[in-house]
């Protein structure tokens, strides 16, 4: 296993064996803090060599989620502070794996049901963006900690089916 942080310094581009790492034995990415706004993912089929379980792309220049779907394996991925717009165009479905999630200070405007069905979900912050509908806690058992503020949902999600998870 092997893990790559290349955070706070001032890279717009990946470094091009990166592709190779994505598909070999890459475990931990981080490159929050820089200036990335370019893809850096295979584009082939080889996909389902991705093993990566920690995704950090925080504070960014990004705008383009369809890749993320690519990363089945994910255990924690952070998408905060980057410049992603409009709905979420990967299914949460092939991100079971997920226990962590930040897609805070963006501007998506994805139904927040997006984020249903994810049971190992324990943290999920989507703080200031544009989410809209209802949050339906009872598909997330293990979530101890939520941030929902700033967005447009429809109602509160309903704490009494998890309420004596949260400290």
């Amino acid at each position: 296993d092997f893990a790559l942080d290349l955070s706070y310094n001032r890279l717009e581009c990946a470094p091009v064996p990166l592709h190779n790492l994505l598909l070999g034995d890459l475990r931990l990415l981080s490159l929050r803090n820089n200036k990335f706004k370019c893809d850096f993912l295979p584009h082939d089929d080889d996909y389902d060599l991705v093993k990566i379980m920690n995704l950090d792309l925080s504070n960014n220049q990004f705008t383009d989620t369809s890749w993320t779907s690519v990363f089945p394996s994910l255990v924690v991925l952070n998408l905060a502070n980057n410049l992603f717009t409009g709905p979420i165009v990967f299914t949460m479905s092939t991100m079971q794996s997920l226990t962590q999630a930040d897609y805070s200070n963006n501007q998506f405007t994805a139904d927040v049901t997006t984020f249903n069905n994810l049971p190992l979900l324990v943290s999920l912050k989507v703080s200031n963006n544009l989410f809209f509908g209802s949050l339906r806690l009872d598909d997330m058992p293990q979530l101890i900690s939520l941030d929902v503020s700033g967005n447009h949902l429809d109602e509160a999600p309903d704490l009494a089916c998890i309420g004596y998870h949260f400290r």
